[in-house]
């Protein structure tokens, strides 16, 4: 019989999602995956709403420093896609403006926040 999923792992697995997030933004795009850079901006809301509500991100599963460098990351996040048309067409010419540039180094911020504690567990 398969164990329920608790709020806690729930909150685990998105707090990992996060993680990947940050760390996917400041290698980006040394390292693209399989994202090209408009899905790699949206997937941001799929974890995080907008307005940044630190509350939906308690502790202890999120420390501080990882909601604040969140925060820092959502308004970064916001700036570049105010910056950018609704579809980036030209990837280059975006990653050249410094709301970019703002974005990689926030994300990096915040993945080096986050490896503190590194992934959480996500089965139990």
């Amino acid at each position: 019989m398969r164990a329920s999923v608790t709020p806690k792992l729930i909150e685990q697995r998105i707090r990992n999602r996060i993680y990947e997030y940050v760390e996917s933004v400041a290698e980006f795009p040394a390292n693209r995956g399989v994202w090209d850079l408009n899905e790699l901006v949206n997937s941001w809301e799929d974890y995080v709403p907008d307005p940044f509500q630190a509350h939906l991100f308690p502790a202890p599963t999120f420390s501080a420093g990882e909601v604040a460098a969140m925060a820092e990351v959502h308004s970064a996040w916001l700036a570049f896609s105010d910056a950018t048309q609704q579809d980036i067409d030209d990837e280059a010419l975006a990653m050249q403006t410094p709301q970019w540039t703002a974005f990689v180094e926030v994300s990096r911020l915040a993945s080096s926040t986050f490896s503190i504690r590194g992934k959480l567990e996500e089965e139990e």
